[in-house]
């Protein structure tokens, strides 16, 4: 399958195991999409993401891709086409879950059995422990930095460029309280492309400014 293809199906996913979600397509995740997750699901605690593999993608990226997306998603999965599934699960980061096309729909892939009942072992994704504060506020535009830092009392009297209010910000907020935040300030940004907000049930598309 064609990584749109793939992309489609992954969001129909997302969608049923994230009902109260934002989906984003391409959701950037360091300044200036230095870094772009496929697609994602941003949650009421965290970014859920899902990297996606077409039959002519390769999967020389992941081990990087591994390292930047765990600094601000706690969970990825990795969907591969048929084609190269192998060699994409031989590259797979450590704690990524993994889904697969079953009778043309995005499942979990099965990884074993149970050897009392024989049910079903499904792949998992794992929380993620490598968040990054650099990489969480390089999520976020200008506008919700200041906000960030209004948020913890941080006065920007001689912070007035983005990389003066992230370096503010990192100073004085732990990491944790820095991911909160942000996904917070994400499930309430006004976007400026297509979304899924499905806390309205409905596609929504925002010309917002930043």
């Amino acid at each position: 399958m064609k990584t749109h293809e793939l992309t489609g199906l992954a969001e129909a996913w997302l969608i049923g195991a994230y009902p109260n979600s934002i989906i984003v397509r391409e959701l950037s995740v360091a300044r200036w999409g230095g870094a772009m997750i496929d697609i994602a699901a941003i949650t009421e605690k965290e970014i859920v993401g899902v990297e996606v593999k077409g039959e002519s993608d390769s999967a020389r990226r992941l081990p990087l891709q591994g390292l930047a997306y765990g600094m601000v998603a706690r969970k990825m999965w990795l969907l591969p086409d048929k084609k190269n599934s192998k060699q994409c699960r031989k590259a797979k980061p450590p704690g990524w879950g993994e889904l697969c096309i079953y009778d043309g729909v995005c499942k979990r892939r099965i990884i074993g059995r149970y050897k009392a009942t024989g049910a079903p072992l499904m792949s998992v994704a794992h929380d993620t422990r490598l968040l990054s504060p650099y990489r969480l506020c390089g999520a976020l535009w200008k506008s919700e930095l200041v906000s960030l830092a209004g948020h913890f009392h941080l006065s920007l009297k001689n912070a007035r460029k983005v990389r003066q209010i992230t370096d503010l910000i990192i100073k004085h907020v732990p990491v944790i309280e820095i991911h909160d935040k942000t996904i917070a300030l994400l499930r309430s940004r006004v976007w400026k492309k297509d979304v899924l907000d499905l806390r309205k049930s409905r596609n929504i598309l925002t010309l917002d400014t930043q």
